[in-house]
């Protein structure tokens, strides 16, 4: 009898032996599964990082985002977060087509004149991270303006080209109001932030500071009186003096009751400055140039704004035509 059961049982040990146990594979593919609903849901409940959520520290200047925050990024999370009240750097459809910057301002383009100018001057103010004091100014002009490159000691004035026989030092240099003081854009004229803005506080060579005087921007000369910026031997200083202007009054028009005007001869105390025809041509005939969008990125990455003028320069349109504020609907010349 036994010799008879142990023979029945051999072929069933066989049989065990030969076949792998099912519960193994199920095993393996039941985990490969749940590894990859868990990578899955990961990655969809994790927060996407926007401009408003980095951190900045003020005190060298720069801008610091975690490593677990940065590589949760994604331009299609970026896009997610976007809302009608804070930019964001990822293009949108409302974004002008004629602009070369990936900045979108998330501007209403059905808005003109002042009720344009006055809802982006609050996008450019919530751009706004970091303070600075006057003194501060010219210390971060320099950064902004670092030459050769963002490290370097030396930089370039305002109103010079970025090549290196124009790079300079602090030494050689003063605060330029791009804004003058007696026309408003000092902190004794009311909103004492003008003053303590380092777009409008600029870095520039002590000599042509004091040769620009609180001129208007333009070509009329003294007896305008006028100055013209292309006298430091850069004619694109015409464009970028211009958006500097267009900037300021934008953010600052309320604060300090500041305007734009066609006549060079006003009084200081009516607090304007232009000449807006001029400011107007002279910002469509000399486009941002690599550099003046650098510095613009800079100073943004610092916390101390952005310049939406140098992201879209037809902004400027939207606003003013040669007389004043807009009073209709601005529409773009066809390409």
């Amino acid at each position: 009898m036994k010799k008879t059961r142990l023979l029945f049982l051999l072929p069933l040990l066989a049989a065990c032996g030969q076949n792998p146990p099912v519960s193994s594979s199920l095993s393996s593919e039941e985990s490969s599964v749940s590894s990859s609903q868990t990578e899955s849901e990961s990655s969809a409940e994790e927060p996407s990082l926007t401009s408003s959520e980095q951190s900045y520290d003020t005190s060298d200047g720069t801008s610091s985002v975690s490593s677990s925050e940065e590589s949760s990024v994604s331009s299609s999370e970026s896009s997610a977060t976007s809302s009608s009240e804070e930019p964001s750097s990822v293009p949108s459809s409302e974004s002008s087509s004629s602009s070369s910057s990936e900045f979108d301002w998330n501007v209403d383009l059905s808005l003109f004149g002042k009720q344009f100018m006055v809802s982006l001057g609050k996008k450019i103010n919530a751009t706004r991270t970091a303070t600075a004091t006057y003194s501060e100014c010219l210390s971060i002009g320099a950064r902004a303006a670092a030459y050769p490159n963002e490290n370097s000691s030396t930089f370039i004035p305002f109103y010079h080209e970025a090549k290196d026989s124009e790079k300079t030092t602090i030494s050689s240099c003063n605060r330029e109001h791009t804004w003058p003081n007696s026309r408003g854009g000092g902190s004794k004229a009311g909103g004492g932030n003008i003053e303590k803005d380092p777009i409008m506080v600029r870095p520039s060579l002590t000599k042509e500071n004091s040769g620009r005087s609180n001129y208007f921007y333009g070509t009329g000369g003294k007896s305008a009186p006028e100055w013209d910026p292309a006298v430091c031997g850069f004619e694109g200083a015409r464009g970028e003096s211009a958006r500097v202007i267009l900037y300021v009054v934008t953010c600052y028009s309320e604060s300090n009751r500041l305007s734009l005007s066609n006549n060079p001869k006003d009084a200081t105390g009516d607090r304007t400055m232009g000449t807006l025809s001029t400011l107007l041509k002279w910002n469509r005939d000399y486009p941002p140039t690599e550099f003046e969008r650098t510095v613009n990125e800079r100073y943004y990455k610092m916390g101390h704004a952005r310049n939406a003028f140098v992201d879209h320069p037809e902004y400027a349109d939207y606003i003013y035509d040669s007389d004043g504020f807009r009073d209709s609907a601005y529409v773009p010349k066809a390409a």
